[in-house]
């Protein structure tokens, strides 16, 4: 599923960043590219059905990931009557500093269980060719080039979920890799504890 590095994604030379209220964040060089892939992992206190759920609210993104300020559920015309996954689109819009350009993404969401219903994984990528609610974005927006992840819930006992979470960006553009690369390292950290934060509400 992975298409920016290898047929499975921890197949990377991770390497750790941090790891801090049990929050465990790593990054790992991907090949022709200087953007870098990050990955995070926690267990959270909250039952499978309620991490997949708040994952899966596409109108809520942007109030647990770092940098989006943005977030809709658009309607999935996409064709997939073979399978029998269950698919969204979700558009985020990311802050970028000034002068340049915010980041607009849309992404194909595709949830798969397995194990019985103890895991859970749910892939996103970019929507390609250029999803046509962008448009009137992109006077203040550059389309993302490509964005990809997967984000994997496992049931620990029956109270706990170990969330995992990795994922690549290259948003095109004037956008140095530098300030991306520690951004998408802080960022991954900052989602993290936002997103528990969500789960305690609701738990």
């Amino acid at each position: 599923m992975m298409n920016f590095i290898t047929p499975y994604p921890h197949g990377l030379d991770w390497r750790r960043h941090s790891e801090k209220s049990d929050i465990a964040v790593h990054w790992a060089d991907v090949k022709n590219s200087p953007f870098k892939a990050v990955r995070g992992e926690m267990i959270v206190r909250a039952s499978i059905d309620q991490c997949t759920n708040q994952l899966k609210n596409g109108n809520t993104l942007q109030d647990w990931i770092d940098g989006c300020i943005q977030s809709t559920l658009l309607p999935n015309t996409t064709n997939r009557e073979e399978s029998r996954d269950e698919q969204f689109i979700a558009q985020l819009i990311y802050a970028v500093p000034w002068p340049l350009k915010n980041v607009i993404s849309t992404e194909l969401n595709t949830v798969t269980w397995g194990d019985e219903g103890t895991r859970v994984q749910l892939h996103y990528q970019t929507v390609t060719p250029q999803h046509s609610s962008e448009k009137q974005h992109l006077k203040k927006c550059q389309p993302m080039k490509h964005t990809e992840g997967i984000w994997i819930v496992e049931v620990i006992d029956e109270g706990s979920c170990r969330i995992s979470h990795t994922g690549f960006a290259d948003p095109g553009g004037k956008i140095p890799a530098p300030l991306l690369n520690s951004s998408a390292l802080s960022g991954q950290e900052s989602s993290f504890i936002a997103l528990r934060k969500e789960l305690q509400k609701r738990s």
